[in-house]
């Protein structure tokens, strides 16, 4: 397993955007991205081996339809054979022994109903810096920032020193800091291990119904025994004509290109 700098979790790209083809997304890969960076690599797991490429060879494995794996499911399986898609959380548990000091996603988890995502106590373990685009709509924003703030964690805001949503605009929640162009060993140094890049609030997504039919359509299908986040971005593509997905996507990109100028200290 070659050692990376930046890990790019892999849950998104293979569940959350079932409908963009994998050709669309090699596409719009190779139109941000010309010639893929060395030091980045997307991390998923084989048959019980952690498996580190690039987006192409990445995306044989997307028909598979394998289930997500969090921090929680890696440390706990005792499954030589287990395969899946790692979440951000997965990708902060394995930085470590991947080498890597940035861990690159869109949308993250954290409380939603009582319940807290492994992304939380991850980014709190202080393995690697975190960079996304905004937590997952339905996510309880402000609890969640006070769950890291509890743990010493401070989150840091590229564009303002304000959070306001993901894909949807929300309520304005102060953040710790405004992003001044730190190194990756400054941001360690002040425990601001969480960065948000966030999508311009001109882009976002504009209809609130549409949020809350797919949290219900998640729901449902978290009921029914399948996977929750999947269901809702799929029911978002679904209201918003793959709008959703599309921004989604390209916030990863985003994300992955402020990942190389934080990792190369520009």
């Amino acid at each position: 397993m070659n050692s990376k700098d930046i890990l790019i979790e892999t849950a998104l790209v293979g569940q959350g955007m079932a409908d963009l083809t994998d050709a669309e997304l090699s596409r719009r890969w190779k139109a941000y991205f010309p010639e893929t960076p060395d030091n980045i690599g997307f991390v998923w797991l084989w048959q019980g081996q952690k498996i580190i490429g690039d987006l192409d060879s990445f995306l044989v494995y997307r028909s598979r339809r394998l289930p997500r794996i969090d921090s929680h499911k890696l440390r706990e399986g005792n499954d030589s054979s287990i395969s899946g898609y790692c979440t951000a959380s997965a990708a902060l548990a394995l930085s470590q022994e991947i080498q890597a000091r940035v861990v690159v996603t869109a949308g993250m988890g954290g409380i939603f109903e009582g319940l807290v995502s492994s992304d939380l106590p991850e980014i709190a373990r202080r393995q690697a810096v975190l960079i996304a685009s905004g937590f997952k709509d339905m996510i309880e924003a402000k609890d969640s920032l006070s769950y890291l703030h509890a743990r010493n964690i401070l989150v840091s805001g590229i564009s303002k020193a304000i959070y306001n949503g993901f894909l949807f605009t929300g309520d304005d929640i102060l953040l710790d800091r405004q992003y001044a162009g730190e190194s990756l060993e400054k941001l360690a140094e002040d425990n601001c291990y969480l960065v948000f890049n966030d999508i311009k609030n001109g882009l976002r997504l504009k209809d609130a119904n549409w949020l809350k039919d797919s949290i219900e359509a998640g729901k449902l299908a978290r009921n029914s025994g399948d996977e929750f986040h999947p269901a809702v971005n799929k029911a978002l593509a679904y209201y918003s004509d793959g709008q959703s997905s599309r921004l989604q996507f390209e916030a990863l990109m985003k994300n992955i290109s402020l990942a190389l100028k934080l990792a190369d200290g520009k």
